[in-house]
């Protein structure tokens, strides 16, 4: 257990080492999931975007940092919003295969991202396959004695600032969970 956790943390650790906080956002914009359209979302996931909708809430991540003051996103309303102490807001819910979810503002350079991927599977002789790999996007399965967790690191725009979402790849999200936060990485927003 101690490897998972330490491999699916290591990703995180190498993207978050990083002084990601930029600039203060400025813009008060909607995001696609706030207007209904699906097709700005990072994600562009329709169908669980209903669903989604009907049993989240706004959460307003203050608390986390003052970097996020003024911004909300779409969460589980038993969901408790954590600081990551760099600066970054994590939403979180408890339970296995539960909502948790990060955020930072700039973004998270994909190539450290991926490297601590690969180190961590390296070390752990575990088998990762990449669903997506961009610039702005990566996506991978990691196979644990049988089981897959599925996890992301998307840099994208929310609210007209850089900002990057991704999951807490200790949790060991299942592919529907993985869906459902890639919706929530859409209703980022700054009011």
């Amino acid at each position: 257990m101690k490897l998972i956790f330490s491999l699916a943390l290591l990703p995180f650790a190498v993207a978050c080492s990083k002084d990601s906080a930029g600039p203060a956002p400025t813009s008060s914009a909607t995001t696609a999931a706030a207007t209904g359209s699906a097709a700005s979302l990072p994600g562009t996931h329709a169908a669980p975007a209903a669903a989604l909708a009907a049993a989240m809430v706004e959460i307003d991540l203050s608390t986390a940092d003052p970097a996020w003051k003024g911004w909300t996103v779409q969460g589980p309303k038993d969901a408790k919003v954590l600081a990551d102490g760099v600066h970054g807001a994590r939403v979180a819910a408890n339970g296995m295969d539960a909502f948790d979810l990060a955020f930072t503002q700039g973004k998270s350079p994909m190539k450290d991202v991926k490297s601590g991927v690969e180190a961590g599977a390296k070390g752990g002789n575990l088998k990762v396959t990449y669903g997506v790999d961009t610039a702005d996007k990566l996506e991978w399965v990691t196979d644990v004695a049988g089981t897959k967790a599925h996890n992301f690191v998307w840099n994208y725009k929310a609210s007209g600032k850089d900002v990057s979402c991704r999951t807490n790849a200790a949790m060991g999200t299942t592919e529907a969970m993985a869906a459902e936060l890639k919706t929530a990485c859409g209703t980022l927003q700054k009011k």
